[in-house]
């Protein structure tokens, strides 16, 4: 009878279990294991747009709009005993069934028509630009990324465009970054946002820079920015309208976040046959500063191809019968890499559709 009581109460426990709140939210298939296939997937798409864009092919994005997941975990035991006297041996057969069934489900929002426009091809915000310094980006990645021209001194624009068959000055813009980061590192970089009275909208924003004015790298940089500086109880303050100043000149002009994945996707590297046949190109330079160009690019982003799978990628995908990956020992690829998935981030708009969601039964 003791027997019979234990087995009892052991059938009870297992048919009147449910899905733990633990093996639900941190199982296999539960919230961390979506969390890290859902931003691996991520990665993924944004390196596969790059790398299509290298080519010339038209980039697609797939956001998660929603997922539901739904467990079901059933146990049933069944004892049978037979009736003692009339089996001396007083066999004990027990029947028992286990069931665990995960059903998710993803819904996937293509990026497309007016949701494209104003993701990828609206001018990333003078605002965006502060607040990411603010968060401690390093200004020269920053700079180099996502402005196209300052005070008229331009950042190779015709490289962040799909016609981007040469490149133009971009040596005096990454030397005015190199010395902004020096001072940024030493504290002495101050940035700000103003509004500016506008006839024809109200008002629009202008960027304001402060930096040190003794020394020589203060005096250097001032010289390079011209006639947008002026003295300000001893310090240099550079100031950058939004599009045209007063004078017609540019003040200062950030790209789209499309015109940074054209910018980016040059330092995609491709096999030499493939530039031989046509099928992508390699933007003109001087010869004798080809190398210089590449070099100065590779400091913000290197995508390397490879027949085979590799071994040390941060982040990879296969495309046109290739590998293509950023190597998990690049740091500043891989920092580039995280700029560009924030900026995607910060471009996105407000969809009339509901948040992700997941649905667990939990015990």
């Amino acid at each position: 009878m003791r027997h019979l009581l234990s087995i009892t109460a052991l059938s009870l426990l297992f048919t009147g279990c449910q899905v733990a709140s633990k093996t639900a939210m941190g199982g296999g298939g539960g919230r961390t294991a979506y969390n890290q296939t859902i931003q691996n997937t991520t990665n993924e798409q944004m390196l596969l747009n790059v790398v299509r864009l290298r080519y010339f092919d038209n980039p697609l994005f797939l956001d998660v709009s929603t997922v539901t997941s739904q467990y079901t975990y059933r146990t049933s035991v069944s004892p049978s005993f037979k009736i003692p006297g009339f089996d001396q041996s007083h066999p004990l057969n027990v029947g028992s069934s286990l069931s665990w069934q995960n059903q998710p489900t993803i819904q996937y929002s293509p990026l497309s028509g007016s949701a494209f426009a104003n993701q990828l091809m609206q001018p990333i915000s003078l605002k965006t630009l502060q607040q990411l310094i603010y968060t401690g980006w390093d200004v020269d990645r920053l700079f180099r990324l996502v402005v196209q021209s300052l005070n008229d001194i331009p950042n190779a624009p015709l490289a962040a465009a799909p016609a981007n068959q040469q490149l133009v000055e971009y040596e005096r813009f990454y030397e005015i970054t190199s010395l902004f980061r020096q001072f940024q590192l030493e504290m002495q970089l101050h940035i700000g946002l103003v509004k500016v009275p506008s006839k024809e909208n109200g008002s629009h924003d202008a960027m304001q820079i402060s930096f040190p004015k003794d020394g020589e790298r203060g005096e250097r940089l001032a010289k390079l920015l011209g006639s947008e500086v002026r003295e300000v109880e001893g310090r240099y303050v550079a100031y950058f309208e939004l599009g045209f100043n007063k004078r017609g000149q540019i003040g200062i002009l950030p790209r789209s976040l499309l015109g940074c994945m054209y910018y980016a996707s040059l330092g995609v590297h491709v096999p030499e046959y493939e530039i031989k046949q046509g099928r992508v190109h390699f933007p003109y330079v001087p010869e004798d500063e080809h190398y210089e160009w590449e070099k100065d690019l590779g400091s913000l982003l290197k995508i390397y191809f490879s027949f085979y799978e590799p071994a040390n990628a941060y982040i990879k995908v296969r495309y046109r019968n290739k590998w293509y990956y950023i190597d998990d020992s690049d740091i500043h690829s891989k920092k580039t890499f995280v700029l560009l998935q924030q900026l995607y981030n910060l471009q996105s708009i407000s969809l009339p559709q509901p948040p992700p969601i997941l649905t667990i039964p939990v015990g």
